[in-house]
């Protein structure tokens, strides 16, 4: 039985783990307990992960009980050191073997030929025989230690495992066999919790290939996510179906709420639910805030996308009469509406200009001064910003009126409620006083960071921008600079954005400009201080991340094209270029020959200046020629293929290493000045 290969099943049942854990969770819990398995000779063909609020359960495939782990060979020296001419051991070897822990005996060693054909004398440890009740306890433990990105709790005396929720049930089986272990005070067992609910006995599972079956049938849980969500997509395009409405599962933002709701129930039923119709004058953002991001229901639209007073909502509960979980669910929802309805009630009766008066009273940030001190920094790098583009006369007076409105609406009852409604309360306010539309779009955009939008105005752009290099250039001047996963500011997010849009908008100023308005604007020096230089830093970490993660493009082109931060609304147009001359084979040998000047020259960079009175050999003369009139806005890559084939010529024909030194030196400044060449256009020593 223990020699056969079966499968290995654990699972360990906890309280309610939140839904955003959930993920985090399955991922790390698979990744780990595979390689710590493989580590000791356990190899399965098939591992999964599945994780529910109340259990993360984990199976291995064709594993065996026992594993003949294979030790690896250790190096003791080279065998003429080892041994005599007569083959007898050396005292250096009977000394190395005594130092050893475990000490290996003579009759243990080998020699094999290893690292250039040398003949080495080697240990390899006798394998050990493993069985999984050995190890499995460690490896649980290890597992569940110390999960990245967890906020983890203490619920034992001796504290030995923190853990997200406590541990409550442990169930480890291979095949029929339940294996003991005691994990955080709990011991294993064979039998398992079933649905909070609708099952109230344990489960006393047979074996670890029907523990998925005896969980839904006997226990009411779905253990798969994916059969999870597969459930409750089939329940909701159902609903949708029989309500004649469009059919929310082609919105991207419902498949990710029904990602995260499947973390939140183990038998998903999904019931159909109304609220008030008065409700729907509220702004639809608010609305989406509050049954989707709030409570995690699916809002329902007509067939023209626009919402209607009916939503959906997921329950962890499948009674036979749902009336009291429907009009429960109702409840709650027309309080929350409620509410929100109040606030923006009392919010219309001020006026936007009544919220501006009290800006100077709120404070922003200690070392920064007060709402009032920002929105005056933003209407000034915007001013600045704009006197370098092309606005018309009333897109100048149109930017300004929004930067001066940019934070009323932070003063608000709304935004005070749901700060996720910054900026876009501000736009209904503004529409609500008849503001002209550049106005109501600049502040409905001023966060934006992704700018799916085609055409949001001048005024929304650099209002956008300037908030953006507010924020960044201020944070970044006391020294509150992101650093490991903290960024409490969501610097990293702004600064994606000011990438995302130079990329979208290539008429706006110069980033390195830009940066140096903001910092004149903070009362910071201008000149390439250290602050510009990290921001400068940070920004292109941003764009190189954005790049490879987002548009798929190589990583080491990335790092070609974009040499500094001016060249970021231009990555695409300088990724695709240099991207069709390496498909073309038009860069194979200028790279080659590039890399080769490199590998002369690249303790001797400072030698720069060329004299042609030294220049001894017409080869030297003919790329010099070459250099001089080389031109990069005419056939780039033509000229560059020609320079390479000189540079290839002098270094067939010429010896760069001469004697005498001052020629020597002459030459080595020659390949410096064709390696700026080179690189005029991409630094080619990064492919």
């Amino acid at each position: 039985m223990s020699g056969l290969q079966q499968t290995l099943l654990i699972e360990i049942g906890t309280e309610e783990i939140p839904a955003k854990d959930v993920t985090i969770i399955r991922k790390y819990i698979a990744e780990k307990i595979t390689e710590e398995l493989e580590k000791n000779g356990f190899i399965s063909p098939n591992t999964y992960c599945y994780t529910t609020p109340r259990r993360i359960a984990f199976i291995a495939q064709q594993i065996p009980y026992y594993s003949n782990k294979q030790s690896p060979v250790t190096k003791i020296m080279p065998s003429d050191i080892a041994y005599t001419a007569e083959g007898k051991p050396t005292e250096a070897l009977i000394k190395k073997l005594q130092r050893m822990d475990p000490k290996p005996v003579l009759e243990d060693l080998s020699s094999i030929t290893i690292e250039n054909e040398r003949l080495w004398v080697v240990w390899k440890k006798p394998s050990t025989n493993i069985d999984l009740e050995m190890i499995i306890e460690k490896i649980i433990f290890g597992s569940l230690h110390k999960i990245p990105s967890l906020k983890e709790m203490k619920w034992l005396t001796d504290q030995s495992l923190p853990f997200v929720r406590p541990i409550r049930t442990l169930l480890i089986m291979h095949g029929e066999k339940t294996i003991p272990a005691q994990i955080a005070e709990v011991k294993s067992a064979n039998t398992v919790r079933g649905h909070r609910v609708l099952c109230a006995k344990n489960i006393s599972i047979k074996s670890a290939d029907t523990y998925e079956k005896q969980m839904k049938e006997e226990g009411f849980v779905v253990v798969r996510n994916e059969e999870r969500i597969e459930k409750i997509s089939q329940q909701i395009m159902e609903i949708a179906k029989i309500e004649n409405v469009h059919n929310p599962i082609e919105d991207s933002v419902n498949k990710e709420l029904i990602h995260e709701v499947s973390n939140m129930v183990e038998y998903p039923k999904s019931y159909c639910g109304t609220f008030p119709t008065q409700f729907l004058q509220l702004p639809p953002e608010c609305l989406e805030l509050t049954m989707r991001l709030n409570q995690k229901y699916v809002i329902l639209k007509d067939n023209d996308k626009k919402i209607i007073n009916k939503f959906i909502m997921v329950s962890n509960n499948a009674p036979q009469d749902p009336k009291c979980i429907i009009q429960g669910n109702e409840r709650v929802l027309k309080a929350r509406l409620a509410d929100a309805e109040f606030f923006w009630n009392q919010d219309l009766k001020h006026s936007l200009d009544e919220y501006a008066q009290k800006l100077p009273y709120v404070i922003y940030h200690t070392k920064l001064g007060t709402q009032q001190d920002r929105t005056n920094r933003i209407l000034d790098i915007a001013k600045k910003m704009a006197q370098l583009g092309k606005l018309s006369e009333e897109e100048h007076l149109h930017l300004q009126e929004s930067c001066r409105l940019s934070k009323v609406d932070l003063l608000t009852l709304m935004v005070q409620e749901f700060p996720e409604l910054q900026g876009i309360m501000g736009s209904y306010y503004a529409k609500h006083e008849n503001k002209p539309q550049e106005i109501v779009k600049a502040l409905y955009h001023q966060y934006d960071y992704s700018f799916d939008e085609s055409d949001i105005g001048n005024p929304a752009i650099y209002l956008n921008i300037s908030e953006k290099l507010e924020s960044l250039v201020g944070f970044f001047s006391i020294d509150e600079i992101p650093t490991g996963e903290k960024d409490p500011f969501a610097l990293r997010r702004k600064a994606l954005g000011i990438v995302r849009a130079y990329i979208k908008y290539k008429s706006l100023p110069t980033l390195s400009k830009a940066i140096s308005i903001a910092q004149e604007v903070h009362n910071i020096s201008t000149e390439k201080s250290e602050l510009y230089e990290k921001l400068s830093y940070f920004i292109m970490e941003r764009a190189k991340n954005y790049a490879v993660h987002v548009l798929h493009y190589d990583k080491k082109l990335t790092s070609c094209v974009l040499k500094n931060i001016d060249d970021i609304p231009y990555i695409k147009i300088r990724h695709e270029e240099l991207q069709s001359w390496i498909n073309d084979g038009s860069m194979s040998g200028i790279i080659e020959v590039r890399k080769r000047i490199e590998n002369i020259t690249k303790n001797s960079n400072a030698l720069t200046c060329c004299n042609t009175a030294l220049m001894t050999r017409k080869e030297e003369m003919e790329l010099w020629e070459k250099i001089n009139r080389f031109d990069s806005s005419h056939d780039c890559v033509s000229q560059l293929n020609k320079l390479a084939c000189c540079v290839e010529i002098l270094f067939e024909r010429v010896m760069i290493n001469d004697s005498n030194i001052s020629i020597r030196n002459n030459r080595i400044a020659l390949l410096n000045q064709a390696k700026r060449i080179f690189d005029c256009k991409y630094p080619l020593a990064e492919l």
